[in-house]
């Protein structure tokens, strides 16, 4: 168990780096307000963090509490995911 809860959080730090780097190269199409973009990003970072945290957490912690954490993170990152993509679509959808 904890050597496939290690594998996940490494699989899951690389994935969200993956996707990191892909928003960085289309972050200046997304057509949002500085002040929406600068919060979205803040909670993709958070996400990010707190989603392989929550994973690692399950490993030395058990109960719903780094469940949670990971939930929370994932819910993050899909959220601010969302926006991105509606930024970027109105983006590109103007020009």
């Amino acid at each position: 168990y904890v050597y496939v809860r290690a594998v996940d959080v490494h699989t899951h730090l690389i994935k969200m780096a993956s996707v990191v780097l892909l928003i960085g190269l289309l972050y200046p199409f997304v057509a949002l307000s500085e002040r929406a973009r600068r919060a979205l990003a803040a909670l993709f970072l958070a996400g990010a963090w707190l989603f392989p945290a929550g994973v690692l957490a399950e490993i030395f912690v058990s109960g719903l509490v780094p469940q949670a954490l990971a939930a929370a993170g994932a819910v993050a990152a899909i959220t601010s995911l969302a926006g991105i993509v509606g930024g970027l679509y109105r983006g590109l959808r103007a020009s």
